[in-house]
């Protein structure tokens, strides 16, 4: 069966490109260092993404029940980004762990942030913590609200919609991805007392706007700073599963175990 990854297939055989202005999107799951409003600073321009975590080849090395990926040392930020890659063999469960270490540059704090694009949805979901940091249980990162946005009952979700991209983000530590047949839940534990970039972010969703339908469920780490020789990581868990209720919102709140 299909996956729920999008992938841009127009870029197939295509090799990146780490001097062009414009986003050679390939779609998956990928990292970048956090917060991205300090990426004109570090690099010297605020979009696209700094080159070695986004637009240079990597080593990618097979190891038993997946992968090893190793990026090149980026020239701006002076970190190596690394992701060990494994699928569990007795269950459609999928971890990433993706380490950042600081080979030269400065010192500033940075924060793991993962990425991961998929297809277009029925709808996506967050659970929040009982006590959310937020007034109103998130944080608005878009010029306007979602008009698919609901809240209820410490569950956050909005689909995606096509005339226009949009971005919340929020203080969880699970998110959902639904569409008719099957649901993939990704986990990233919140750390407390931590420093989160994007006001506070741990978890954000972006829905993209036509044509390109995928939507990219998105987990960071604390703020850190990152000494020369000294790393941080960050670990998610990716589970597929098939839905069992007509009704998202039921089948999200039976998986995310809120009432």
């Amino acid at each position: 069966e299909a996956g729920p990854f999008w992938e841009n297939r127009a870029l197939d055989g295509k090799p990146p490109d780490p001097k062009s202005t414009e986003w050679g999107n390939f779609g998956g799951d990928k990292s970048w260092p956090s917060p991205q409003a300090g990426w004109m600073e570090v690099t010297g321009r605020g979009w696209p993404p700094p080159v070695a975590f986004d637009s240079m080849p990597v080593t990618v090395t097979p190891v038993p029940g997946g992968v090893d990926i190793s990026n090149s040392v980026d020239p701006h930020y002076g970190i190596r980004a690394t992701r060990r890659v494994r699928l569990d063999s007795g269950s459609p469960t999928l971890r990433i762990e993706t380490q950042y270490t600081r080979i030269s540059g400065k010192e500033d704090p940075v924060s793991v942030w993962v990425i991961t694009q998929l297809k277009d949805p029925v709808r996506t979901y967050a659970a929040v913590p009982e006590t959310s940091i937020f007034p109103n249980l998130y944080n608005n990162q878009g010029e306007s609200v979602p008009p698919s946005l609901k809240i209820q009952n410490r569950m956050i979700s909005l689909g995606r919609d096509g005339s226009r991209s949009y971005k919340i983000g929020s203080d969880a530590g699970v998110l959902l991805w639904i569409d008719e047949k099957t649901v993939l839940k990704i986990e990233s534990a919140r750390e407390h007392g931590k420093l989160y970039p994007d006001n506070g972010s741990s978890a954000e969703i972006y829905t993209n706007a036509d044509p390109n339908r995928y939507v990219e469920l998105e987990m960071l780490g604390p703020l850190e700073k990152l000494k020369i020789g000294s790393s941080i990581r960050r670990s998610s868990t990716y589970t597929l599963m098939k839905r069992k209720h007509a009704d998202p919102d039921v089948e999200a709140r039976e998986i995310l175990r809120l009432p």
